[in-house]
């Protein structure tokens, strides 16, 4: 994935949220791979029976479509070279957390079928606990994203909107429907 640097809240939105995916990432495989650049076979996708329409917006159905296709025995296999450039409609600070928000929100870590090493840690699935730790989990993310010599020394201004938009998604964790 390329990203798109004309739009400064895009660039921060892509970062926090696909920095994973990004052409300076060397290939291998992965975990989970975003939608937004993912090449799947149609026996694969149909073997899983597709997205999981109980996502109601676009935020967490690929990492869900990613367990589900690593569980059925796939490989993941992230390629730099499949590029596309992603300019999702957030060019706004209030697109970035509200993205975030919904991403923590609907993310399969929170998802009681993903416990064990898909979700979060046994002790992060209380609600209060996750909501006291927010900053640290905000800035450990963040510290892993700026980990990368390229990303820090391209993109260092958006650091600070970055952990801004991690302690957004801990908050839509914190208020995943397993909770209501």
């Amino acid at each position: 994935m390329d990203i798109d640097s004309k739009n400064f809240w895009t660039l921060a939105d892509n970062l926090s949220m696909f920095h994973e995916y990004m052409t300076l990432q060397p290939p291998g495989t992965r975990r989970l791979l975003a939608s937004l650049n993912m090449a799947i076979s149609r026996q694969a996708f149909q073997s899983i029976q597709g997205f999981d329409e109980r996502y109601p917006l676009p935020a967490g159905e690929d990492s869900d479509l990613s367990i589900r296709l690593r569980k059925a025995g796939y490989t993941l296999f992230f390629e730099p070279m499949a590029t596309v450039l992603h300019t999702p409609p957030r060019s706004r600070f209030r697109d970035l957390i509200h993205h975030s928000f919904n991403q923590g929100r609907f993310s399969p870590k929170v998802d009681p079928r993903y416990v064990g090493d898909e979700g979060l840690p046994v002790l992060l699935r209380t609600r209060w606990v996750l909501v006291l730790v927010t900053p640290f989990l905000a800035a450990g993310a963040t510290g892993r994203i700026f980990s990368n010599l390229s990303i820090i020394n391209q993109y260092w201004r958006s650091a600070p909107f970055i952990y801004l938009a991690k302690i957004a998604w801990c908050l839509g964790a914190a208020n995943h429907p397993v909770w209501k």
